[in-house]
């Protein structure tokens, strides 16, 4: 956290100055920390963050860090969502049966009512029925993205994302313009699984993306929700019904 404020006073004293300079003027016990590294690297890598700044800022996107390290976070939207004391995620599959996608639109509409934002992956599916949920009544929903905020993916869900970005929040833990990879959709249900206090899962089965986000609350101790399931393709759902499956002093409720 030291470094970091450092840091954070150098930009704002020397605003006209590049990160390299700016990297120039850390202490020496900052500047060690690098000394392993060549001057070309140091040069490459201080050249990439200027561009992912450089793009962030000419589209409005903000740059959270909280220290030093990983992660670092990219937000375009209402970031004081995240203050939000409640924030329910709800996740589920991108082919989900029709009244199942139903019921996380109606789901999600009823809790954003009560002014809890609504958190999810922006996927196809179950994800977009919780977005649209969400937003509606004037409610509020919060996007994690698998790729970067100027990448959207899926493409189709484009004007979703604009509309998330106007009433709710974007966010991503990956530079603008970075493309969706098999890693990075993991990565997106983990933060997901973070910045919820609560998760709903609508259907899925076992080799769902979804597992990870669930799994995540499982370790954590968090309290996880499931539809009923009365048909195939909800093997995830049934795995959380059978609380044997899991620690003594964790419960899960059932909508």
């Amino acid at each position: 956290m030291k470094r970091l404020n450092q840091v954070r006073q150098l930009l704002n004293e020397n605003s006209d100055l590049s990160l390299y300079e700016i990297f120039q003027k850390m202490d020496n016990d900052s500047q060690n920390r690098f000394k392993n590294y060549s001057r070309e690297s140091v040069s490459s890598a201080t050249s990439s963050a200027e561009k992912i700044l450089t793009t962030s800022i000419s589209n409005n996107i903000k740059i959270i860090t909280t220290m030093i390290n990983y992660p670092i976070v990219y937000a375009k939207g209402n970031i004081s969502l995240l203050n939000a004391k409640t924030k329910v995620g709800i996740v589920g599959t991108r082919k989900p049966f029709d009244y199942i996608a139903d019921l996380t639109m109606l789901v999600a509409e009823e809790i954003s009512s009560l002014n809890i934002p609504i958190v999810s992956g922006l996927a196809t599916g179950s994800d977009t029925a919780a977005h649209r949920g969400g937003l509606a009544e004037k409610g509020s929903t919060i996007a994690v993205l698998p790729s970067g905020i100027l990448s959207i993916y899926p493409y189709e869900n484009m004007k979703l994302a604009d509309m998330i970005a106007e009433r709710g929040l974007l966010l991503s833990l990956f530079p603008p313009d970075f493309t969706i990879q098999k890693y990075s959709a993991v990565l997106r249900n983990s933060l997901l699984a973070d910045i919820s206090n609560v998760l709903i899962l609508s259907q899925s089965t076992l080799t769902g993306g979804s597992c990870h986000a669930v799994n995540r609350f499982i370790k954590y101790k968090k309290p996880l929700y499931s539809f009923p399931f009365y048909e195939t393709h909800y093997e995830l759902n049934k795995k959380i019904a059978n609380t044997t499956s899991f620690p003594e002093n964790q419960k899960y409720l059932f909508l």
